[in-house]
């Protein structure tokens, strides 16, 4: 699924130049089921600040989870995750 990304600059109103496509994989962790799918996320550049810009998979917000190689794993707000306990050591 392709995703696009804005054709100008927010800051600068210029027109941003095409960079590259990359491939997210996004597994989301849903109660009873799995679903997975890959985005095919396009970059452009502002040809006068030189800034990227990236879109985004939709519906998923951005860092969340953990990232294994280029796979991010996200998991619903209400799924607990166990964690170390310091005093325990």
């Amino acid at each position: 699924m392709a995703v696009d990304t804005a054709h100008v600059c927010p800051d600068c109103q210029v027109a941003l130049e095409s960079l590259d496509v990359r491939e997210r994989t996004v597994t989301e962790v849903v109660p009873a089921r799995v679903k997975k799918g890959v985005y095919q996320l396009t970059r452009r550049r502002c040809p006068q600040c030189r800034r990227v810009y990236a879109a985004q998979a939709p519906g998923v917000k951005k860092r969340t989870g953990f990232i294994i190689g280029r796979t991010t794993v996200r998991f619903p707000q209400t799924t607990a995750l166990p964690s170390a306990n310091c005093d325990a050591w």
